[in-house]
């Protein structure tokens, strides 16, 4: 698969930031990123680009980023009311998932079905990059 033209979204002094690419060339947390202002774009940008130039073990606020489930070790960016679902991979990178608007404080079953989502396209990209599927 050849990866398209703007999967990647930053790249940190330490970390370097991608959109996750599914088997069919789609990037969920890429369209979520294209539907948001121009503020909120722009948070988001910010927020990475601290985390991807910090140095190894800094750590955010949980107001920022946190984890979101420990077991699958998946993440979520946190601009303003935007959760973006991430996990780290191999070769200092970190992949962005999917995305959603966040309706409540607590985590609703609509948001649990989002982090399910997550969680199998993290295992997506883990089978395909193992194979060499993904980066070709």
């Amino acid at each position: 698969m050849t990866l398209p033209d703007g999967y990647r979204f930053y790249a940190g002094r330490t970390f370097e930031v991608e959109f996750y690419v599914n088997p069919q060339g789609k990037m969920p947390a890429h369209d979520y990123y294209r539907s948001l202002t121009e503020d909120e774009g722009r948070r988001l940008l910010v927020i990475v680009g601290h985390f991807a130039d910090a140095p190894f073990g800094t750590i955010m606020p949980k107001t920022l980023m946190n984890i979101e489930d420990h077991k699958a070790g998946i993440y979520a960016f946190k601009p303003s009311i935007h959760r973006f679902f991430n996990c780290f991979a191999k070769g200092r990178k970190i992949i962005l998932l999917c995305a959603y608007k966040k309706q409540s404080k607590k985590m609703t079953q609509k948001d649990r079905l989002v982090l399910q989502s997550a969680i199998e396209m993290k295992e997506d990209y883990e089978r395909r990059t193992k194979s060499g599927e993904y980066y070709d």
